[in-house]
């Protein structure tokens, strides 16, 4: 299980593809773009702006100034219109008139007397004390004109206004990438830490397509989806495995006793002259030494049709010599290594299902060659055949890879399923038996196997 993890963390980063890199960088991109885009040119924007606004104010007031010089009955003649003048420059502007004393005779509203009273007044009519910004004009009556601006900090809520917009729109940008790129990042990291935990139950749900990370997220919850059914087929061998092991142990018979019985019965055979039952004796004996002595799970091709031999002679026996057997096997495909006890079954189950029933001798041939790859096993029989319907459903079980099938006929192809299911489990789907067979015929059963030569490990 742990290995199974370990190849899962490795696809996670193997295949760049599968995170979208270039859609997510282009993605992150665009999005900082706007950002700094937005906080470059805003400010651009609202300095243009408050400076036009200011140079409005200036030019309105001189051209109010311009048009003071009407004479001694000015000050009633411009009071309305000074008044009415003011709100449309800022309505925190304070319009006052004093007259040749210097006493303030007008003001619309508080001014410092130190504003009115400066001598930093420029000679073009400006002056700037105490942050306060002052306009005047000289009439040639003696009397003057102010008009007197507060300190900035007071003057514009405008300059408020953009502040907090501006952090508005900073705190929205924060938003933004904190829920598209922070908040994703965040949800991969979490499922990450659930693959290495062992967690098997792990998906990215609520994915939207406008997402950027909505393909990477569609990707990875494919790959678990695979991991799960991958982990799932390999709980399931494990499981078959340990269910064959325990039905081993439970039919287990002591083979020492079993193996010295047959030894026991073959020197009395020899002793009373019984040529026949010494050799089917130690033809058994040589089947089940072959059976319980080989530990390996590999043997030779060559050994395992010797075993093979041995059966057919007590078969023959039995039978008296009802069929008999024929090779064609390529010298190379000899060496070739094999799981122990595939082909036995395989004539035993031609012999049961094809050849028993059979009227006349009948005829097993077994045939192996090789490729670049593969080692390919034939075993043919002339006997009965098997009918259409029940072949397609035989070669639907062996595709599947069952152990066992539904059968009419109480232990039918049990060998055979149990067989495929053996070098299925051991090479992989790609390989086991395929049936061809025409009723009345014969039957030629096909094992694929990958080839392994004996100098291979």
């Amino acid at each position: 299980m742990v290995s199974m993890f370990s190849r899962f963390k490795k696809m996670l980063f193997k295949n760049s593809r599968t995170f979208r890199v270039h859609k997510i960088g282009a993605s992150l991109i665009a999005l900082f773009s706007i950002c700094i885009a937005a906080l470059i040119i805003f400010p651009v924007i609202y300095t243009t702006v408050f400076f036009k606004l200011q140079t409005r104010q200036e030019e309105a007031m001189r051209d109010y100034e311009a048009n003071l010089a009407f004479g001694t009955m000015e000050l009633f003649l411009l009071h309305p219109d000074t008044y009415e003048l003011a709100p449309l420059q800022d309505s925190s502007a304070v319009f006052a008139i004093r007259d040749e004393q210097g006493k303030l005779v007008y003001s619309t509203g508080p001014t410092p007397e130190s504003v009115l009273t400066s001598s930093s007044f420029s000679l073009s009519g400006v002056s700037d004390t105490d942050g306060y910004t002052a306009y005047y004009q000289r009439l040639s009556n003696g009397y003057t004109v102010y008009c007197v601006y507060p300190p900035k900090s007071e003057e514009s809520p405008l300059l408020l206004w953009a502040s907090f917009l501006y952090l508005v729109l900073f705190a929205i940008i924060i938003f933004v990438i904190k829920k598209k790129i922070y908040d994703p990042i965040t949800k991969v990291e979490n499922v990450l830490h659930g693959v290495v935990k062992g967690e098997t139950d792990l998906q990215f749900d609520h994915l939207k397509k406008s997402d950027p990370f909505s393909p990477m997220f569609s990707d990875l919850n494919m790959l678990f989806d695979n991991m799960k059914t991958l982990m799932l087929r390999e709980s399931n061998a494990q499981l078959v495995k340990k269910q064959a092991e325990l039905d081993a142990l439970q039919s287990q018979i002591n083979p020492h006793f079993l193996y010295n019985t047959l030894e026991s019965i073959r020197g009395q055979a020899i002793e009373y002259g019984m040529k026949d039952i010494e050799i089917m004796t130690r033809s058994l004996s040589k089947l089940f030494r072959y059976s319980i002595s080989n530990h390996n799970t590999l043997v030779s091709l060559r050994e395992e049709l010797d075993n093979v031999d041995n059966y057919l002679y007590i078969q023959h026996l039995r039978f008296n010599n009802k069929f008999e057997k024929a090779d064609h096997v390529d010298e190379d495909a000899l060496l070739c290594q094999v799981p122990k006890l595939i082909i036995q079954p395989i004539v035993e189950n031609a012999i049961y299902h094809g050849l028993e029933m059979k009227i006349g001798r009948g005829l097993i041939t077994i045939s192996a060659y090789i490729t670049e790859s593969l080692l390919i096993i034939n075993i043919q029989d002339d006997g009965l055949g098997i009918q259409e319907g029940k072949l397609k459903e035989l070669n639907a079980v062996l595709a599947e890879g069952h152990t066992q099938i539904t059968s009419s006929k109480k232990g039918a192809s049990v060998g055979l399923c149990n067989v495929n299911a053996r070098i299925k489990l051991m090479f992989g789907k790609n390989y086991g038996i395929n049936l061809y067979s025409t009723e009345g015929v014969g039957t030629d059963v096909q094992l694929t196997l990958p080839r392994i030569d004996a100098s291979k490990p």
